[in-house]
């Protein structure tokens, strides 16, 4: 018994005076950068670069509909493109209808389905810095333009389900 203790005893001491006090550690940080991607231009070997789609949508990448996105590689990101299927639709916002001014919605509620989320975001995330007269809906903080005090405005009439 008293061999145990003894060999616990050399253990715990190698294992505090051979251990380094303080540990470091590198973080290396790697991205792939594709020559001109970034630039907002569709150049060669690009599918897409930023916005700039190229005119492509979810439909011609043989989707029957959704959002089709620009990764930061340049490449088209499909995950947000719809497969058909009937049913209800799913409850995918139409942008292009989003995006009309509405009136009488709730404040913040751009589309006007009766809650303020990620959807009115978008809307509003479409406007930002914009300061011409279309944006007086979304001009929440009434200052002349669309800028992060109005996205603030908006988290605060932001409905939780």
């Amino acid at each position: 018994m008293k061999s145990s203790y003894f060999l616990l005893s050399i253990v715990i001491c190698l294992a505090v005076f051979l251990i380094p006090s303080s540990v470091n550690a590198d973080i290396a940080e790697i991205t792939a950068v594709v020559p001109g991607c970034g630039n907002n231009l569709v150049e060669f070997g690009e599918q897409c670069d930023d916005a700039d789609l190229g005119g492509a949508t979810c439909i011609s990448q043989g989707f029957t509909g959704g959002f089709l996105f620009c990764a930061p590689v340049c490449t088209f990101d499909t995950s947000s493109c719809t497969l058909g299927g009937g049913g209800s639709g799913g409850g995918r916002p139409n942008i292009k209808k989003d995006l009309e001014p509405k009136t009488g919605c709730k404040i913040a509620d751009f589309n006007c389905d009766r809650y303020v989320n990620i959807f009115d975001l978008s809307i509003l995330l479409y406007y930002l810095e914009h300061s011409d007269q279309n944006i007086t809906l979304y001009d929440l903080s009434k200052n002349g333009k669309v800028n992060f005090t109005d996205i603030s405005i908006l988290f605060y009439y932001w409905d939780t389900v």
